[in-house]
């Protein structure tokens, strides 16, 4: 399976592949991983208790309706194992991981095309399909991976109805909702909607740059399915160090503020100086930056990207194996303004 930050079979100086926030680690966090060294001679909380009753007050959910695990990936696999959907419906591009899942319980699966006419952008099509999909589960991401777009309010109500009306799970894979404009508005329309077929999953990963420190998380509306997704998690499936990280990392509202500044600066300063190369560069004169709201950019050329970068020891994410776009399209991490500096001067260099 690919992904990216494959730094392992790669010589890399610089990783652009990987889309974890630039920003230097909290010390409450960095603090937390060194308190908890002491702790590796004794077993984690089985139950996450502290960590999931902070979660439940700050989604306003019971304590009980709160499951933690080893990252995002490993709730998409449990919940995929507990809820056991027969047919699926995916929007592609999006995250591989979702048709991973699936694939290990022989779930169909189905793909519903994202056009590049409209910029990856969700739409009425979608809305269509969703009306007349026997599906009994909908995976749908906010801001999606690869595309950085995000998912307007008013779709996603038409979205929930349609849900509710033919009894449709809505999965909402949130790992990067952390960087949306209207975080808070999102959130809001959610907690009052209180759809009980509603799951949403989010992680620690994107916005704490901690994806060697395993820790996502579930929102459920439903004592139903969260029984039957729990049963599916092996015991201390959420190691200490994690479990300390995710309580250290609450209380961190002007990191969270600081980041979404600094990420919507410097997205905009790698667009611009993208868009500048390609002016001057005829071999990549066909470059297309696509619009994100996250904190990675979708860019497609004929051109070879990666290699030529990977050459001069800088790696991008080839998205070759993400369904609905193949060759010629690469997603780039939003960085530091040093680091995306080096990326300019290494596109303008000889090849």
């Amino acid at each position: 399976m690919i992904h990216g930050g494959d730094i392992y079979r790669n010589i890399v100086e610089y990783d652009f592949s990987v889309n974890t926030n630039f920003l230097s680690l909290p010390k409450e966090i960095s603090n937390a991983i060194v308190s908890a060294i002491p702790k590796i001679s004794e077993y984690p909380d089985i139950e996450c208790e502290k960590l999931r009753r902070n979660l439940s007050m700050k989604y306003n959910v019971s304590y009980e309706r709160v499951l933690c695990g080893n990252g995002a990936s490993d709730i998409f696999m449990a919940l995929v194992h507990g809820l056991k959907p027969k047919k699926a419906m995916l929007l592609v591009p999006s995250f591989y991981g979702y048709e991973h899942c699936l694939n290990a319980i022989n779930c169909e699966i189905e793909r519903v095309n994202l056009e590049r006419k409209t910029l990856f952008s969700v739409n009425d099509k979608v809305l269509d399909r969703l009306e007349k999909s026997d599906s009994d589960l909908f995976f749908l991401t906010n801001p999606n991976n690869p595309t950085g777009q995000s998912v307007p309010i008013p779709f996603l109500k038409k979205v929930i109805a349609i849900c509710k009306r033919k009894n449709i799970v809505l999965v909402l894979d949130e790992c990067f909702s952390y960087f949306l404009k209207n975080e808070e508005e999102y959130n809001s329309f959610l907690e009052k909607e209180n759809f009980r077929g509603l799951i949403r999953i989010r992680a620690y990963t994107k916005i704490f740059a901690i994806p060697g420190i395993r820790l996502g998380y579930a929102i459920f509306y439903s004592d139903d399915f969260v029984a039957k997704v729990r049963r599916q998690f092996s015991e201390w499936n959420v190691s200490t160090f994690a479990q300390d990280v995710g309580i250290a990392a609450f209380n961190q509202e002007k990191y969270l503020i600081e980041t979404k500044i600094e990420i919507e600066k410097n997205r905009e300063y790698l667009i611009k100086n993208l868009l500048m190369v390609k002016n001057e560069l005829e071999r990549i004169k066909d470059l297309v930056v696509f619009p994100s709201e996250a904190n990675f950019i979708l860019v497609y050329t004929r051109f070879d990207l990666y290699n030529f970068l990977l050459n001069k020891r800088i790696l991008i994410r080839n998205c070759n194996n993400f369904s609905g776009l193949g060759n010629n399209y690469y997603r780039i991490a939003v960085k530091s303004k040093e680091d995306i500096n080096v990326l300019i001067k290494a596109l303008m260099s000889e090849v």
